[in-house]
């Protein structure tokens, strides 16, 4: 490690000590502007590095992506002063994020990879980690064919020092198989980590959320909720995981839990609001709008949450489904088209157009 200064140092081993998310985050933003505003370099360019992974972590890829902007441009400048490898793992947080943002071009993430790619290779490395990032960058764009080639390339390339955790890889492959609909491979490439075989820093978080739906469709509803009330208690209180909260949401209304259902989007909506990452609002604004649409099959008029400051429905206290069902396909529409017009397919307003086709696989299973 750099000798920092004692300030800095406590800065960042304070904020080592906490979970992800805005306390940890601020406290590592901190030290970087202390770093700065003394022009110790070093310091700055090894804080930042702490930075990318405190943002990235803490659902903010919006700051890494700024800070990590910094990072290549004085590695650069003076390749031989840095630490390579610092800047090439932190250049897989950044890949697997580009693409949540609709806003950044796909030439530009296309030029990123191939940036990426030169750096890699340069490293000696095998590019197992570059062909998985392309995998999941082909899912999060909805490209079957470009995730199924990329998966291909990965299996058959070597791991080495800079390939994902295999945790990581793993609750990949789970994602990978939900995406293409194969439900029992999901499974299958879960068992390992469901089993405590495997962990690491999101997984099994990732997991017990990422295996709901597959057990749903498998027409096992009791293992699908055995998920949700494993893998919730790890992330409820946290403020990030907002993609994983919003398959509980799907799964609760699927089982017929709506009440339990309605508590998360009570918990969880105020940080989808505030959340400045495009996909993880897509994703949960659907798990609503599936919600909301059992909600009006019973016949309720009303969606018993509180209304946060920041969603303006007309003033009401407690919000109709008609009133709140018309926001959300509002959201929902513009984010689809958004993320279609850059990805170069449809695949986002089919999800949004096809969100009702999930009750095929409902499933009541009261939680006690």
């Amino acid at each position: 490690m750099l000798e920092l200064s004692e300030q800095i140092k406590e800065l960042l081993e304070e904020a080592e000590g906490l979970e992800h998310g805005p306390v940890q985050l601020a406290l590592v933003e901190r030290a970087v502007e202390i770093a700065d505003v003394h022009n110790e370099l070093d310091v700055s360019f090894h804080a930042r590095v702490t930075l990318v992974e405190a943002a990235i972590f803490g659902d903010r890829p919006d700051i890494a992506l700024i800070a990590f902007s910094w990072l290549l441009s004085k590695f650069d400048a003076e390749p031989d002063r840095f630490d390579s490898f610092e800047l090439l793992w932190s250049y897989k947080w950044i890949l697997g994020h580009v693409a949540l943002f609709p806003t950044i071009p796909k030439d530009r993430i296309d030029d990123l990879f191939d940036d990426m790619k030169l750096r890699y290779k340069a490293e000696g490395s095998t590019l197992h980690a570059y062909w998985t990032l392309r995998r999941d960058n082909a899912q999060s764009m909805g490209d079957k064919a470009g995730a199924k080639k990329a998966h291909a390339k990965m299996l058959s390339t070597p791991r080495d020092h800079l390939s994902n955790c295999l945790a990581c890889v793993q609750d990949g492959n789970v994602d990978l198989h939900v995406f293409l609909n194969d439900d029992a491979a999901a499974i299958q490439a879960a068992k390992p980590i469901l089993n405590g075989k495997m962990s690491c820093s999101v997984v099994p978080e990732c997991t017990y959320a990422g295996a709901v739906l597959p057990f749903l469709r498998l027409g096992n509803a009791k293992r699908a909720m055995e998920c949700f009330a494993s893998g919730y208690r790890l992330i409820g209180r946290q403020s990030t995981f907002l993609p994983q909260k919003a398959k509980y949401i799907v799964g609760l209304t699927l089982t017929d839990n709506l009440s339990r259902a309605v508590k998360l989007l009570d918990r969880h909506l105020p940080e989808a609001l505030d959340s400045v990452d495009p996909s993880a609002k897509f994703e949960f604004y659907l798990a609503a709008r599936l919600l909301l649409e059992k909600l009006a099959e019973n016949g309720k008029k009303t969606v018993p949450i509180r209304v946060p400051k920041k969603l303006e429905l007309g003033g009401e206290s407690k919000p109709t489904v008609a009133v709140l069902t018309g926001w959300l396909d509002t959201e929902l529409q513009g984010l689809a088209s958004a993320f279609d017009a850059r990805n170069g397919n449809k695949s986002f307003a089919k999800r949004v157009r096809d969100f009702r086709t999930m009750f095929e696989y409902a499933k009541p299973y009261p939680m006690t």
